[in-house]
């Protein structure tokens, strides 16, 4: 049995009495500072805890070769990010230099992404083909409890937006008497210097 001190938190081991056992250790292992480096996502994942051990399993038992990805992919997963022209590295606005994935390792999650998405679609297929009662029932069923929250959301749309449309115009008509003000304002001002 894992106790509170011994759960996983990001990498960190947090400092946990025993006196302060329950909700309060709980609220501080998940809040621990992480020891671990934070690492960027390709297709929405982890590179470094996910693609990369996937990837250096598949070399493993041979489903990747070098050449489809090298060591260098997987040893440097992470490669600054280049001016095309001039080589120059990237920086974002804040003066946070820019990163990339490797382009092997980038290609191959692009080659998993794509077969996950094929093969979905082959399943799909295969269930309508096989069931196509069970599945027009479900498409009809999804439909009817979708249709109430689909016109509600339609009409909080429209409410939404007759709202700032009104804001709007009201914004641009105060703007507007108050640019008209100042110029009933401004040839009086004149007239007041010249009789000074």
């Amino acid at each position: 049995m894992t106790t509170l001190t011994e759960a996983p938190t990001n990498g960190a081991t947090p400092i946990v009495s025993p006196d302060s056992i329950g909700i309060k250790a709980s609220f501080q292992a998940m809040l621990a500072p992480s020891s671990k480096a934070i690492s960027r996502k390709a297709w929405g994942i982890d590179v470094a805890t996910l693609w990369v051990p996937y990837f250096t399993a598949a070399r493993a038992i041979g489903a990747l070769d070098d050449l489809e990805l090298p060591d260098d992919a997987l040893g440097a997963p992470f490669r600054l990010r280049r001016d095309p022209d001039t080589n120059e590295v990237k920086f974002s606005r804040t003066g946070r230099p820019l990163f990339t994935v490797a382009p092997h390792l980038n290609d191959m999650v692009n080659r998993a992404r794509d077969n996950y998405v094929a093969g979905l679609m082959e399943h799909t297929r295969m269930v309508m083909d096989e069931r196509p009662e069970a599945y027009r029932d479900q498409v009809e069923r999804q439909h009817k409890a979708g249709t109430p929250i689909n016109h509600k959301e339609a009409a909080d749309l429209d409410t939404a937006t007759a709202a700032l449309q009104e804001a709007a115009q009201a914004a641009a008509l105060a703007a507007a008497a108050e640019a008209e003000t100042e110029t009933e304002a401004a040839p009086n001002s004149r007239r007041s210097r010249k009789a000074a």
